[in-house]
């Protein structure tokens, strides 16, 4: 069978062209349409982007959160009571404090311990900002809470500090013992 010349480009336009057009128009995911609203509030409004990858990287429960809150303020604790000034022994006891709160938060949150608290996303991209700057981002991670709140986009893997605030009552049990979280 011969082609046509005529054939040929009507031949491109029906098979190549929808293959190139498919690649152009992504559909972003409900995760993507999430980091896309979290960069143009931190950076400026997006207005085109495209992700080269975008992988589901960790999730955390809420027990798993728990165990590196007890974690962190264990490890205070030594610290804090290796030293022998006023200082240090209060925040000791500060620590000590948190400690025994996060096992009450333990309790009263048994039933929900192995819900998953956040998402934690790995992706590159590029895209352009409508003032027409460019943007790239390479092998970044981003948390995505359970009720879709993009925080801690990072590129070192240390995504998880400061999600203990996802923690039902552990906000509050900061601020009632009047500590920072270091991590």
């Amino acid at each position: 069978m011969r082609l046509n010349n005529k054939l040929i480009p009507v031949l491109f336009a029906m098979v190549i062209c929808p293959m190139f057009l498919a690649g152009c128009d992504e559909t972003l995911t409900p995760e993507q349409e999430t980091v896309v609203s979290y960069i143009s509030g931190t950076s400026g409004k997006v207005a085109r982007i495209s992700f080269s990858t975008f992988e589901l990287a960790d999730s955390t429960t809420v027990a798993e959160e728990l165990d590196r809150r007890k974690a962190l303020f264990s490890t205070k604790v030594k610290v804090e009571s290796g030293y022998k000034s006023e200082k240090h022994r209060q925040s000791a006891a500060q620590a000590e404090a948190i400690l025994a709160g996060i096992e009450t938060l333990r309790q009263d949150l048994s039933s929900s311990l192995d819900d998953v608290l956040y998402r934690t996303w790995k992706f590159s991209c590029k895209g352009k900002f409508e003032d027409g700057g460019e943007f790239e981002c390479r092998d970044m991670y981003i948390n995505i809470t359970r009720d879709g709140v993009a925080c801690n986009l990072k590129n070192d893997g240390r995504y998880h500090n400061g999600m203990g605030r996802f923690i039902p009552g552990y906000s509050e049990l900061l601020e009632k013992n009047r500590i920072t979280e270091d991590e």
